[in-house]
C-alpha cells in the first residue's frame, strides 16, 4: 500500500510542479481558473513569476520526499517520516482554506475559480493530505 501511495504522490507532485514551471515560464493555458477571484470577478492576487516558480520548487521537494522513500538508494538521503505529516498538514490547511476565497469554508462563490476549487482543487488537496499523512504512518 505504501508503495502505491508513494508512487502516486510522487507523480502528482511532479506534475503539479511541472505545471507551475510552465506558468512561471509564461504559459497561459489553465491559468484563468487557477487564481482565486473576488466577487466582482477580478483576481484576488497576482502571483508573479518568482512566486509561481517558488511553488514549483516546493512541490518538487514534496515529490523528492516521497521519491526518497520509494527509491532510498537514489541519493542516500531519506527524509524523516514527520515530513509527510507536515505535507499532510499543509494540504489539510489548504482544504480548510482562508474562509474567503479558497477552501471548504470560502464565502465568495459562483465564479470560475470556485467551481474548479470545489470540483478539483479541494478533493485533490484532501487526497494529498490524507495520502501524505498515510505515508508517514506507514513508513
Amino acid at each position: 500500500m505504501i508503495l502505491f501511495l508513494l508512487t502516486i504522490n510522487t507523480l502528482i507532485f511532479t506534475a503539479l510542479s511541472a505545471l507551475h514551471i510552465y506558468w512561471a515560464a509564461g504559459g497561459k493555458r489553465g491559468m484563468e481558473n487557477a487564481v482565486p477571484q473576488r466577487a466582482d470577478g477580478a483576481k484576488a492576487m497576482q502571483p508573479g513569476k518568482a512566486a509561481t516558480f517558488g511553488v514549483a520548487v516546493v512541490l518538487l521537494c514534496f515529490a523528492w520526499a516521497h521519491l526518497s522513500w520509494l527509491v532510498p538508494d537514489l541519493s542516500g538521503l531519506r527524509f524523516p517520516r514527520y515530513v509527510f505529516y507536515l505535507i499532510g498538514a499543509l494540504f489539510f490547511l489548504r482544504v480548510m482554506g482562508d474562509f474567503r476565497y479558497v477552501g471548504l469554508f470560502k464565502t465568495i462563490r459562483n465564479n470560475g475559480f470556485t467551481r474548479h476549487d470545489d470540483r478539483l482543487y479541494i478533493p485533490l488537496c484532501a487526497y494529498l493530505s490524507l495520502a501524505a499523512a498515510g505515508c508517514g504512518w506507514l513508513a
